[in-house]
């Protein structure tokens, strides 16, 4: 219904700017630790500018013809204003931004695994009334048993 689909696109709404928190956080002491300078603001500046590709990737893929590729490019365009931020916004040292992107880039894709798995399986769940862990053990719990016996 129209409602489920506000509802969903409030919570990730919600779930992207906690994960842009956690984006700011995971900066800030992730400079500190390669030589950075670990302030919070800049943190900010750098974890909103880097993503602005990705933000304006996701408004143009409702453009089927163009959203392919802004979809390709605006990872890797945001990667690269990060790399080049590291030194300029957080004070890395040039010889240590290689392992504080890389680093970065590490803790991101994990905190967003994790931040994607507590609202697969457990906030959307318990505010849309839906059994989606039950339903996923079932699933496999069937096809196991259909391959069995067959």
């Amino acid at each position: 219904s129209w409602a489920d689909r506000f509802g969903m696109g409030i919570i990730g709404a919600i779930v992207a700017i906690v994960q842009l928190i956690i984006y700011i956080e995971l900066t800030r002491f992730l400079s500190a630790q390669f030589g950075g300078s670990g302030d919070r603001g800049r943190a900010a500046q750098l974890a909103l500018y880097s993503y602005t590709p990705t933000l304006i990737a996701q408004i143009i893929a409702l453009f089927p013809v163009v959203g392919g590729a802004a979809a390709l490019a605006a990872p890797l365009f945001g990667i690269f204003l990060y790399v080049q931020g590291a030194t300029r916004l957080m004070g890395v040292p040039q010889r240590e931004v290689a392992g504080f992107v890389i680093t970065s880039i590490v803790a991101w894709i994990i905190s967003g695994i994790i931040i994607g798995g507590i609202n697969l399986l457990v906030i959307m769940p318990w505010l849309f009334d839906v059994d989606l862990l039950g339903n996923m053990i079932r699933a496999i719990n069937s096809q196991a048993a259909a391959q069995a016996g067959g």
